[in-house]
């Protein structure tokens, strides 16, 4: 079966996703075509994530010098701090797919 579609979008990142909003609030049949997730480089491997990251380490850094804080180490789980970012990363990917 071969589907038609009045317009045709490559890549899901932010300008592609928002044209295909667009179009398709203008009553077009849009295709999206994307090789990998939806959001693109910033939102699955770029400022995102990295901006997940380092809240994280300002909180780290912030209870590290409170003086009203004593007591043992604080210890980082790195593996936690990872499945933060990729709960973060998932939860804005459905929030791209939702609008589409």
């Amino acid at each position: 079966m071969i589907e038609e579609f009045d317009a045709i979008v490559i890549g899901g990142g932010p300008g592609g996703y928002v044209a295909g909003i667009r179009l398709g609030q203008r009553g077009l049949k849009t295709l999206l075509i994307e090789k990998d997730e939806l959001g693109g480089e910033c939102l699955n491997r770029g400022c995102i994530p990295s901006k997940t990251l380092i809240s994280r380490v300002n909180i780290y850094w912030s209870a590290r010098s409170a003086r009203w804080l004593s007591g043992g180490d604080l210890k980082v789980n790195w593996g936690e701090i990872q499945a933060i970012r990729e709960r973060v990363i998932k939860r804005l990917r459905l929030g791209v797919k939702y609008l589409l």
